[in-house]
């Protein structure tokens, strides 16, 4: 319980070193998946701080979307380029890479197409359409790509419909 205490009022105590730290990682990553042009977007929560509030997360973790597929041609390089960066690698899966740099963590979350109209990310079935184009965001002098249609994505992830639910609980994995 104490350790839920300390990590949930972590960020809510008004330290800016603490955020500029957050905030400089998640823009290192963004980054450098540029650098290797690898397709991101902003995805999960960060993406609902970003378009709701325009804003950082102030939670430890924060998300970014990719296909599995870029990901894959370039996952040596992108290794390497991290290392360089000084993240260390906490867990490579099947469906995402866990970094961590000065106590917070970045979840790269791999999306995976299993047709023309449908992707798959961490047991969730969503519209490929929701990643297929994106804008450009600027959340406190930081620039991200986030999904053109994100409120639909952000009702879909965090208020999913009965048939999402049911196609979801269905799907192959």
């Amino acid at each position: 319980m104490l350790l839920y205490f300390i990590k949930k009022n972590f960020m809510t105590q008004n330290n800016n070193n603490l955020i500029k730290i957050k905030k400089e990682n998640l823009y290192d990553v963004v980054n450098c998946l540029n650098k290797l042009q690898i397709n991101n977007w902003l995805y999960d929560r960060t993406l609902l701080y970003a378009e709701k509030l325009s804003k950082h997360s102030k939670d430890e973790r924060d998300y970014i979307g990719v296909w599995g597929s870029d990901i894959n041609e370039r996952k040596e390089k992108l290794s390497i380029e991290l290392k360089k960066l000084n993240f260390k690698i906490i867990e490579y899966k099947v469906n995402s890479i866990i970094l961590y740099r000065n106590n917070f963590y970045i979840n790269i979350t791999f999306f995976i197409k299993n047709n023309k109209f449908f992707c798959n990310t961490n047991g969730k079935k969503l519209k490929i359409f929701h990643f297929e184009n994106f804008e450009k965001i600027n959340i406190e002098n930081y620039k991200y790509n986030i999904p053109i249609n994100s409120e639909i994505l952000l009702k879909n992830l965090f208020a999913p419909d009965f048939l999402e639910i049911f196609f979801t609980i269905f799907q192959e994995n």
